[in-house]
């Protein structure tokens, strides 16, 4: 039993040859959890424990009962125990993904609230393409973002790296104008640009 998750299930041992490491652990899991069943037909669990979902999805089970708590997933309980099922594994895979592109818990339940309207998911569809195209415009903005910050420091590490120092004054120079360099060129501007120093 995996000391972290305690009596609400047991570890899943590694998957078995041949399989995908989910296919595989998942029927580990099935076979080995007693919070598990499994499909007679085709062999894959119906039903998951609290440890089970946790290795398959690399969270803990205090993250798991977080989104139980918002509401996300829904486990059964056999007295102290959860038992998760299929359904409750589908809504962590679109929690997960939602949560790697930066959505936060409560765009993510809202998505997962307009499953059952009962308009074969058109609803769903239409605000999570909304919510996911406002996402890449927040996400292109900073990419523009950096690639200036980006530009303007490996101009500012070019202007440092050629500059020479001339013997008589020990000034440091442009070595082709012979002249310090511009004072654009040592300037680095924008929010991220340090406070100017002040005069003694």
């Amino acid at each position: 039993m995996d000391g972290n998750t305690g009596a609400e299930g047991s570890a899943v041992s590694a998957s078995s040859a041949g399989e995908s490491p989910v296919a595989g652990a998942a029927k580990t899991a099935a076979a080995s959890s007693p919070n598990s069943t499994t499909s007679s037909s085709t062999g894959q669990p119906l039903t998951y424990s609290i440890a089970d979902l946790a290795k398959e999805f690399d969270v803990t089970p205090r993250t798991l009962r977080y989104y139980e708590d918002e509401g996300l997933v829904t486990p059964a309980r056999c007295g102290q125990q959860r038992i998760y099922s299929h359904t409750d594994r589908v809504r962590l895979g679109w929690i997960m993904r939602g949560k790697r592109v930066g959505f936060s818990i409560a765009d993510i339940k809202e998505m997962l609230a307009l499953y059952n309207l009962g308009d074969d998911r058109q609803t769903q569809r239409k605000v999570t393409i909304e919510k996911c195209e406002t996402r890449l415009q927040t996400l292109e903005a900073q990419r523009d973002d950096l690639d200036r910050v980006i530009a303007e420091l490996s101009g500012f590490c070019d202007t440092l790296r050629t500059m020479i120092r001339e013997p008589k004054t020990g000034r440091w120079i442009d070595p082709v104008t012979g002249r310090p360099p511009a004072r654009e060129n040592l300037s680095i501007t924008g929010p991220d640009a340090p406070p100017p120093l002040k005069k003694t």
